[in-house]
């Protein structure tokens, strides 16, 4: 809650995810709306193969996948990523908030790992839940955060626009305010 940036609440979700569950690996990817594809946003362990299609499906069903061998799974098993790259066990859970999926928590072991047991996968799609909503929560701010620097910036302009004299001030104010406080640490 006390995370106010994408990235680093992304990472510490992830973190606590993959430790909780001892996963070998783990990603987190956000949705690109612009794009329409998978983006990582956050890896912890040894880097892993990842099977799109497996990110896929817990998108599109709006559901957390496990999975204990992906190779030997009928879902999967046909799948041009999971073939190449031999996926073993894997959990992937959604980030929902508001019934919209922004992503996936992606958590891998090696293949021929023990297989993610049952509560495994709920303690993972539970975290999945709250994770979007914390993302949710985290993309509100950014958004008014940037409102009030647009008013301010505004304000600025028209002040400067009255007092042509005072053009450049408060970007000068500003500037020297940002270096006090970076020295001041």
């Amino acid at each position: 809650a006390s995370l106010r940036e994408p990235r680093p609440l992304l990472s510490r979700v992830l973190e606590l995810s993959a430790a909780s569950v001892k996963a070998d690996s783990g990603y987190v990817f956000l949705k690109d709306t612009k794009k329409g594809v998978l983006s990582s946003q956050a890896t912890w362990g040894p880097p892993a193969k990842v099977s799109g299609s497996i990110a896929r499906q817990a998108m599109q069903e709006s559901r957390a996948v496990i999975t204990a061998e992906a190779l030997s799974d009928t879902r999967f098993r046909d799948q041009r990523s999971v073939v190449i790259h031999r996926i073993g066990p894997v959990l992937c859970a959604p980030l929902v908030s508001h019934e919209t999926v922004r992503g996936v928590i992606y958590l891998a072991r090696k293949s021929g790992a023990p297989a993610f047991r049952a509560e495994d996968l709920e303690l993972i799609a539970t975290i999945g839940m709250q994770a979007g909503i914390a993302l949710e929560n985290v993309l509100i701010h950014e958004r008014q955060r940037g409102s009030l620097l647009q008013m301010v910036r505004a304000l600025v302009s028209v002040m400067e626009m009255r007092s042509p004299e005072t053009k450049g001030h408060s970007e000068r104010v500003a500037a020297y305010s940002l270096a006090v406080a970076r020295q001041m640490g």
